[in-house]
């Protein structure tokens, strides 16, 4: 006879994208959304630990590439006006824009030190 005050338990190891509550629960656990979890899992497939690395690889690489942006547009508003100027904030708006495509990159595009 089943339980009526105690939920199922599901497998710890393994990320089930078929079940809406522990899409919900993983999402929340890991802090990402639904749909990063997805592309994560499509990437590296259920185990928890593979995902868990993956985006804690993900984070890694929009985290360094925010920091780059920062550091260019400081080291931009100390120079007069002119091309070298304009040159980092050219820069700095490249890796913004990195930072953000790295949520949407392909799940099937290998890692950027692969290629």
């Amino acid at each position: 006879m089943e339980s009526l005050t105690q939920k199922d338990q599901f497998e710890r190891s393994k990320i089930n994208l078929h079940a809406p509550d522990q899409m919900k629960c993983w999402a929340h656990a890991l802090g990402v959304s639904k749909e990063e979890l997805r592309k994560a899992v499509d990437k590296v497939r259920n185990s928890a630990a593979a995902v868990r690395k993956e985006l804690e690889a993900s984070y890694d690489e929009r985290a360094r590439s925010q920091l780059c942006a920062r550091e260019a547009r400081r080291q931009a508003a100390l120079l007069p006006p002119g091309p070298i100027r304009d040159a980092l904030l050219e820069k700095a708006h490249q890796y913004e824009l990195a930072s953000k495509t790295d949520l949407h990159r392909n799940a099937k595009e290998p890692p950027l030190g692969s290629r």
